[in-house]
């Protein structure tokens, strides 16, 4: 999908248009920065997210109970109040934007944080079962001999689910070549995590297969359309990372350009007014 960059000035420019082509190019600047550190806290917030819902996952498999870990128990609490104010934060920013008429700005950030409000409340439930419960897992009861498998494709939607939820931080948003290698940079993370996982989630996905059709699960249906969730996210995935790759890449080689011939332009057009000075002095 080629990339579309809005260009400062095509006309004639005097020095009080040049004037105002600088002042643009540095409000720009200073939105490209603004964009980057609000995408840099969602990302932080993504990451502890998965930190957790892992965290809690592999305690109530292991039985451990509030009462065994009470100084990580409350500071969880305090966390976990912690990133509720750093949403109310994004909310407020997105009125920011609406108020100051940035429409567009606003409309990114809100699908980012409703994404992640989604997965922030489905983790904060999960924290508030385990402190009330003794340790019962979270939702359907497994049968002992599929507590494996199923831990290894819990494991793996969760590794998936964290590289989705961070998708949206790959949409071109800035022409600027620096945020477009920050972009490039988290396109190419997500890639090696891919990459990283494809053996396993292959292995996975032969080993539920094996045990669906030898009937050795309690529940082999809902058992294979996890398998073919797991597939089909892992497919879409990969497909979306590739074409935002070669986006990226794109848009960067053009970013880089538009630089250089701005530079150019800004060189002649600063010739041409100490030009039209030096003949006003002169008569």
């Amino acid at each position: 999908m080629p990339a579309r960059f809005p260009c400062a000035c095509y006309v004639e420019c005097p020095h009080g248009d040049c004037m105002q082509a600088g002042r643009r190019g540095a409000l720009l600047e200073g939105c490209a920065r603004e964009a980057q550190r609000w995408e840099a806290r969602i990302l932080t917030l993504q990451e502890w997210v998965g930190h957790v819902d892992a965290l809690l996952t592999a305690r109530f498999h292991q039985d451990i109970t509030p009462e065994d870990l009470p100084d990580h128990d409350q500071r969880l609490v305090e966390e976990f109040k912690a990133q509720e104010d750093t949403l109310k934060e994004m909310e407020q920013q997105v009125q920011n934007y609406r108020d100051a008429g940035k429409a567009e700005a606003a409309l990114r950030l809100q699908e980012q944080m409703s994404l992640l409000k989604k997965r922030f409340a489905e983790v904060h439930v999960k924290f508030k079962r385990f402190r009330s419960s003794s340790g019962e897992l979270v939702g359907n009861k497994l049968d002992a001999g599929d507590l494996p498998l199923e831990g290894m494709v819990a494991k793996a939607l969760r590794e998936l689910r964290r590289v989705e939820e961070s998708i949206c931080l790959l949409e071109l948003a800035s022409e600027d070549p620096e945020a477009i290698e920050g972009q490039l940079k988290h396109c190419m993370r997500f890639y090696g995590t891919l990459s990283d996982i494809k053996k396993e989630v292959e292995s996975i996905i032969a080993s539920g297969r094996k045990i669906v059709e030898e009937k050795k699960t309690v529940d082999p249906e809902g058992l294979n359309d996890r398998l073919d969730m797991l597939k089909e996210l892992y497919n879409r995935l990969g497909s979306q990372i590739t074409d935002s790759r070669a986006c990226l890449e794109n848009a960067l080689k053009l970013a880089r350009n538009l630089q250089k011939d701005i530079g150019t332009l800004l060189e002649w057009l600063d010739g041409m007014i100490n030009e039209v000075n030096s003949d006003k002095d002169a008569k």
